[in-house]
């Protein structure tokens, strides 16, 4: 029963790790009177508060630059307890870099102001302090850092994944899969297309005009190649044939 676990459930053997988020997104500045610098705390909502008695999690996370935090109206006090942050993402993939250095990471991230969970990979003072762009992660994301989002990626990178398995001889890659994906969005979703691509040059960094942006964000596997170039199928026979049972 879940009620059980109490330790890490992916199993210390794993080649490989599917995360796929799928919530509504925010984020508020680090610091309340320093807006506008691109440099927000990201964040999901989860469905349930984090205990009190694990209020070291968000240790290292500014949450006090929401003003509104303590407030009442929603949820209580102690917002953040009901969010994940793109802060712990980070440094729970920091944490499986320097554990399992070869475990390749697969994110799939539904939300509202989702790429800005991935900033690990395009910031440069993350690139340069922590290497990230040799980490083997790979993070797909439906919108903008400051975007909204819309829903019809998922299932079409759903079935994209469902193809890629059904026919292994195709040896379909990762960034193949979001491509296909990524074309059948904007042809289903033309006018959000066209209403980007016309913003574009306009719009505020921080306060965009755009929607709906999706998005790939990777690294480096061990071997120098993209994770965008990894066949779907690798990764499950890598999987398979680690599996010391």
């Amino acid at each position: 029963p879940a009620a059980a676990v109490t330790g890490p459930v992916v199993p210390p053997h794993a080649t490989s790790v599917l995360v796929m988020m799928n919530s509504h997104g925010n984020a508020h500045p680090r610091h309340s009177h320093k807006r506008d610098q691109g440099l927000d705390e990201h964040y999901m909502y989860m469905p349930h508060p984090v205990p009190p008695t694990d209020d070291a999690l968000y240790e290292k996370i500014a949450w006090a630059g929401d003003e509104d935090v303590m407030g009442q109206v929603p949820f209580g006090p102690h917002k953040y307890r009901w969010r994940l942050y793109g802060t712990q993402l980070f440094q729970t993939l920091l944490n499986v870099r320097l554990r399992h250095p070869e475990r390749k990471m697969i994110m799939v991230n539904q939300s509202c102001l989702s790429a800005g969970h991935a900033r690990f990979l395009f910031h440069q003072p993350f690139v340069q302090h922590f290497a990230t762009a040799e980490w083997p992660v790979l993070h797909l994301s439906t919108a903008g850092p400051w975007e909204a989002s819309i829903s019809d990626f998922w299932g079409l990178l759903l079935d994209e994944f469902e193809l890629a398995i059904r026919l292994p001889v195709r040896r379909l890659t990762l960034g193949e899969v979001f491509r296909r994906a990524e074309r059948r969005y904007y042809a289903q979703n033309v006018s959000l297309k066209a209403h980007n691509d016309k913003v574009q040059c306009s719009q505020p960094e921080h306060v965009p005009l755009s929607f709906g942006t999706v998005n790939l964000h990777e690294g480096r596997m061990s071997d120098g190649r993209a994770m965008s170039e990894l066949p779907l199928w690798d990764v499950l026979l890598e999987e398979g044939s680690s599996d010391p049972s």
